[in-house]
Parts: structure tokens; C-alpha cells; sequence
């Protein structure tokens, strides 16, 4: 028989179990291979060199930063780039291989992101990608650059639920940095459908041709006299960029045929600056006159309404007087139920004294200050002044005539009513005396 004994059981027995020895030992590798780690300690055995440069002046941005990676990492896997394979499975030729080093200049943001972009290769394959919005349009280039497709995948993605009102001038003004038209036509998209919900400021603060895009969008939504304001803004910020044509092209009759009172005169000098000399029907200088014209009428119309009044001659003119009087006061006055005057009710007040309004009314337009608009009407050319008040003039003459001819009327209906009734009481008092 041979006996059988069990190491624990024999103190003669030898230690088969690996004693680590601390001094030689270096944890520093991790778990984990990892770009991050010391090149001797991991054995990187690639170089990447990226360097930020501007794309206008093609000068440095700052300091080119070394990524000391693994070949085995970045050119192999489900996460692999596909343009570093190439390169590490092409002849040895190529410069290179010469010093394992590859030497890339980038856009300033996607250099930034560039780790991000490493990071995501060194993971597993179930590793979530965790960026935010400025990283995405930077890192979508990169990852179709280096033809790093699972990254591209999940960038997109990003962008689809990330892609909002707040969020599309971004991606806008970074799709148009990397010439990604895919992501310029999508941003375009939901600003266009949207555009009165964005900031008007990040719509100022576009390029020309990015701005124009979204005007001239099929997907436009947007009120007319809310984009003469979005027009007007953008052309005060871009005012060394804009021309007559570009002006015509912001402001066409098609999508803006009414303007927004508080920028009516501000383009009307524009037009006139730009040397924009069109003065037909429905051309930018006469919509901006009838939208003056119409703002001016009102206070224009009540001197009018006064001195035709006042220069009616004779007793005829004076019985006339009386008459628009009477119907002045009888259109005027409120409607009743039964004795009491409904209008005549002290107005509600809510418990802090304030008047109580209805919730559902729509709050007033903006009023233009009277000191606004003659300090922008004595900016104007003397012509353009001259035709302004014409214009204005008018208008009030047309709507003095028109509540003229409205009181004339309702003169002779009261006239008529009162001949009836006097002609009926006159009846009744001859029948009374055949009796």
C-alpha cells in the first residue's frame, strides 16, 4: 500500500504556493491596460502625437501632447480604429514605422477630445460612452475620422436624444467647424420648427450663411413679425457682415409680410444705409412705412377728428356738431341691463387690491416709447422722413373719414327713428280726436 499524506498534515512538506516578492513587485499595471500608465511599465509600443491648430491661420494653439498607446489596443478589437490597422498592417515603409510614432493636427476641441476617444477604445465593449453636448460634435469627427465606427455609433445616438431647442445652435455652429452637413441639416431642422422658443441671441450670433439656412428653411415656423425681430437683432450684432442683398434675401415679402412695430424703423434705415432703393408694392421700405404709418395714425387722427369738427361752419354745421356729439356719447356709453349700467360695476379686485384680469387674455404687444421713435425718426433721410409722415398722415385721414361716415350714418338712423316716432305719436293724437 502506499500511504497517502496531505501537505497540511506534513511539516516536512514544501511550500508549492507563490510567495510574492515585495520588493521586485510593481502594482502600478492595474488590472487593466491602459493608455494612462507609464509607457515602461506598460510596454506601450506606439506613439500618437496630436496637435492643436486653428483652421484659419493653420498656427498652433498650444503644445502638442504625446498618447503613449498599444498597438494591440487601438489597431485590434471591437472597439478598433480602422485608420491605425491600416497603418500598423501596411509595409513598413511608411515613415511611421520608422519611430512607431504617428504625428496628427486637429481642431483645438477635437484634440480635446481626443482622450475621450482613447478611453473609449481601451474599454470593454459593454462600457456606456459618457460625454456632453460641447463633446459630441468634436468626437462624432473624430470617430469618423479615425473610422472608429462603434463610437460613431454611440456618439449618434447621443445626439439624437441630446438634440433640442436649448441644444441645436451648438450643434449647429460645431457641425458648420467640422463641415459635418449631416449634423448642420439636422441642428437646421429643429431650430427652423422652433425657432420661437431659442434664444434670439444664439440665433444673432450665427454666421451669415448659417443664419440664412435657417431663414430660408422649408421647416420654418415662425410668426412674421416675431422673425422681423429675429432678422432685425441678427443684423444689428452681424452689421459688418451685412449687405443690400443679403438684406433683401432675410426680409422677403413671401415670409415677412408684416413687421413688428418696435423694428419697423430700425429697418427702414437699414434699407436706406444699404442703399436699397426698391419702392414698389410690398417691397421692404413700403411695409416698413404702412407699419410706421399705422403705429402714427392714432394720435394723428384726434387733432383731425378736432379741427374738422371745429370748422364746420353755420347753424347747419353747429346742429351737426351737436348731432356727432350726441351719437359720440350714445356709441360711448356702456351697455345696460334693465336700469343699472353693467360697465357702471365697481371694478373686481383680487384681496391684495389689484384688479383682477381674465387668465386667459394674451398680454399686450410691446409699446414703442415716444422718445424712440422720433429719435429713430430724426435718424432717418429727410426723404424717407417726408414720406413717412405722408404716409401717416393718410392713414388718419382714412380713419377720420371712415368714423365720419359711421357717425353720419348712425345720424340719420337716429334722425329716422325720431321722424317715425314723432310721425306715430302725431297718428295716435289724430285718431284720439275723431273720438
Amino acid at each position: 500500500k502506499t500511504s497517502t499524506t496531505t501537505t497540511s498534515n506534513n511539516p516536512n512538506s514544501i511550500e508549492l504556493e507563490h510567495q510574492p516578492n515585495s520588493s521586485n513587485d510593481d502594482d502600478s499595471i492595474g488590472d487593466q491596460l491602459s493608455w494612462r500608465l507609464d509607457p515602461k511599465v506598460s510596454f506601450s509600443d506606439w506613439t500618437i502625437i496630436v496637435t492643436p491648430v486653428d483652421a484659419d491661420t493653420n498656427k498652433k494653439t498650444s503644445s502638442s501632447v504625446e498618447y503613449h498607446v498599444h498597438r494591440s489596443m487601438i489597431a485590434v478589437g471591437p472597439r478598433r480604429s480602422k485608420y491605425f490597422s491600416s497603418i500598423m498592417r501596411s509595409p513598413s515603409a511608411l515613415s511611421e514605422h520608422i519611430d512607431s510614432t504617428s504625428k496628427i493636427s486637429l481642431d483645438p476641441n477635437a484634440a480635446d477630445v481626443f482622450p475621450i476617444m482613447l478611453d473609449y477604445m481601451y474599454s470593454a465593449h459593454n462600457v456606456p460612452l459618457d460625454i456632453i453636448t460641447p463633446q459630441a460634435p468634436p468626437l462624432r469627427f473624430l470617430a469618423s475620422y479615425f473610422d472608429v465606427r462603434p463610437l460613431l455609433h454611440d456618439v449618434n445616438n447621443f445626439i439624437r436624444k441630446d438634440l433640442s431647442c436649448t441644444t441645436a445652435p451648438i450643434y449647429l455652429a460645431e457641425g458648420d467647424v467640422y463641415h459635418d452637413e449631416n449634423l448642420i441639416d439636422l441642428a437646421i431642422r429643429v431650430i427652423a420648427e422652433n425657432v420661437e422658443g431659442i434664444y434670439i441671441g444664439f440665433l444673432a450670433a450665427l454666421p451669415p450663411h448659417l443664419f440664412h439656412r435657417v431663414v430660408k428653411s422649408p421647416k420654418l415656423r415662425c410668426k412674421s413679425s416675431w422673425l422681423s425681430k429675429i432678422v432685425s437683432e441678427f443684423c444689428r450684432t452681424q452689421e459688418e457682415l451685412i449687405d443690400g442683398e443679403m438684406l433683401l434675401e432675410l426680409t422677403g415679402e413671401d415670409m415677412m409680410p408684416e413687421i413688428i412695430e418696435e423694428e419697423a424703423m430700425f429697418l427702414l434705415k437699414l434699407s436706406a444705409d444699404l442703399g436699397i432703393d426698391e419702392d414698389g408694392e410690398g417691397s421692404l421700405k413700403r411695409r416698413c412705412i404702412q407699419t410706421c404709418a399705422a403705429l402714427w395714425k392714432e394720435n394723428l387722427a384726434r387733432p383731425l377728428k378736432l379741427s374738422m369738427t371745429d370748422h364746420s361752419g353755420g347753424g347747419g354745421g353747429r346742429e351737426r356738431r351737436k348731432s356727432i356729439e350726441y351719437v359720440e356719447r350714445r356709441s360711448s356709453s356702456p351697455v345696460t341691463v334693465g336700469e343699472r349700467s353693467v360697465s357702471s360695476l365697481p371694478p373686481q379686485t383680487s384681496p391684495s387690491g389689484r384688479k383682477k384680469t381674465s387668465s386667459r387674455s394674451s398680454p399686450p404687444p410691446p409699446q414703442v416709447s415716444a422718445s424712440k421713435q422720433i429719435a429713430a425718426y430724426k435718424n432717418l433721410p429727410p426723404s424717407l422722413q417726408v414720406e413717412l409722415l405722408e404716409s401717416a398722415l393718410c392713414c388718419a385721414l382714412e380713419d377720420v373719414d371712415i368714423a365720419n361716415q359711421s357717425k353720419e350714418n348712425e345720424i340719420n338712423r337716429l334722425y329716422t327713428e325720431r321722424n317715425a316716432k314723432t310721425n306715430m305719436r302725431m297718428g295716435d293724437r289724430q285718431k284720439s280726436s275723431r273720438f
